[in-house]
């Protein structure tokens, strides 16, 4: 059996004549382009396939932080509210900036917020996204690690009390941070340009989750697996990576 792959124009972005898009992320209500010269346009989605999206007016990137100061980041589109949030991590601070679209004026606004962690003092850094969950590496910080948080801030558990237990509304209450830590693994130190890169498996209907993280020599596997009453367990385990030259001998 063979398949045949098509391409098709899903829409058509206007940009001006100065700019170069770099990125283009796509949500369920708008789309996001990266562009030279810096900065972040937002269109809105065309209602018919192929058409031009509508450039929206987005009025405080002044505030968004420069690509240079930025080690790592990822977008990540909440499919029940249409809040688009941009996960950005910097030495020792990680920034949530939440992007909302109002179809009926045709603008953006932001909001921020900020988990600070001391640890993360380095800038080797990657972020990925998984179901519930924000992913950072960091492979030249004091302790070099992995750490997950819970995908939602503070904040957003606040404001959707009534689908969060009263536990976790008291954490949220009495936190100086906007994320939940869930787990840290420490991870063994890198050379001065690697990285630990982050793929990501999901099987949401199980409440299963695979987090594999790739050093230069090993991958780690960090399996998240879903309990009855809505909690989570993470345990990690490692396989090693020789090539030839490198194999131990028998």
């Amino acid at each position: 059996m063979t398949e045949e792959l098509s391409e098709k124009v899903l829409m058509q972005l206007p940009v001006l004549g100065s700019e170069e898009i770099i990125d283009v992320w796509v949500f369920d209500t708008m789309a996001i382009a990266r562009t030279k010269p810096e900065g972040i346009q937002f269109f809105m989605k065309p209602l018919s396939e192929g058409a031009f999206a509508r450039r929206l007016t987005f009025n405080d990137t002044d505030k968004l932080l420069d690509s240079s100061a930025i080690y790592a980041g990822v977008f990540e589109g909440n499919y029940t509210t249409g809040i688009v949030d941009l996960y950005t991590a910097t030495n020792s601070t990680i920034y949530i900036n939440s992007f909302t679209l109002h179809p009926k004026n045709y603008t953006v606004t932001m909001t921020t917020a900020q988990h600070n962690d001391p640890s993360f003092n380095g800038s080797q850094m990657r972020m990925s996204a998984s179901q519930n969950e924000i992913v950072l590496t960091c492979a030249d910080c004091t302790k070099p690690s992995v750490v997950i948080y819970d995908k939602l801030t503070y904040t957003q558990k606040l404001n959707a009390a009534s689908f969060v237990s009263e536990e976790v509304q008291n954490r949220a209450k009495n936190s100086t941070n906007q994320l939940e830590e869930l787990v840290r693994f420490e991870m063994k130190p890198l050379g001065s340009r690697d990285y630990y890169n982050i793929a990501i498996s999901n099987e949401k209907e199980i409440g299963y989750s695979q987090i594999f993280i790739s050093g230069a020599n090993s991958i780690d596997l960090i399996e998240r697996v879903e309990s009855k009453n809505g909690t989570y367990t993470h345990t990690k385990s490692t396989t090693s990576i020789y090539n030839n030259t490198e194999a131990p001998s028998t």
